[in-house]
């Protein structure tokens, strides 16, 4: 797929083709454009700096270290979805902006928690940015 990046780009770290194909057509049809798939943290850290709005990706494609893995994406802000079939995969996750979603996990959900991530961090960026209102009696 053609690499774009901007506020509707969304990472997509699959270990199944299939899937990941499937995942990319369904995000596509939401209106998303598509970086990716990666199917290996090595392939998540070439991408790391780019302008994403959101990313989703399974756990099994980022290795061993998940939290190092992810690290890239939530310090620069980036909103992840971790899709995962463990069930102790909290532990694991530091920083915010990453929701957990179990596996298996419907792609209507995947799109609908996509855009609640999105939504959060915009309205995050938009209260960060915003001057201060002055205390007014």
């Amino acid at each position: 797929m053609p690499l774009t990046t901007g506020k509707k780009a969304v990472l997509i770290g699959e270990t199944d083709p299939l899937i990941a194909l499937d995942l990319a057509e369904r995000l596509m049809d939401a209106g998303f454009d598509i970086v990716g798939p990666v199917f290996s943290h090595r392939e998540l850290d070439n991408l790391a700096g780019l302008p994403l709005a959101a990313a989703v990706l399974n756990a099994g494609a980022l290795g061993p270290d998940i939290s190092v893995a992810l690290k890239p994406l939530t310090q620069s802000g980036v909103p992840v979805l971790l899709i995962s079939g463990y069930d102790d995969i909290d532990r694991y996750i530091s920083g915010e902006g990453v929701v957990v979603l179990p596996k298996p996990t419907d792609l209507h959900d995947i799109v609908h928690a996509l855009g609640e991530a999105i939504s959060r961090r915009n309205a995050a960026a938009r209260e960060s940015s915003s001057p201060d209102k002055p205390n007014t009696p």
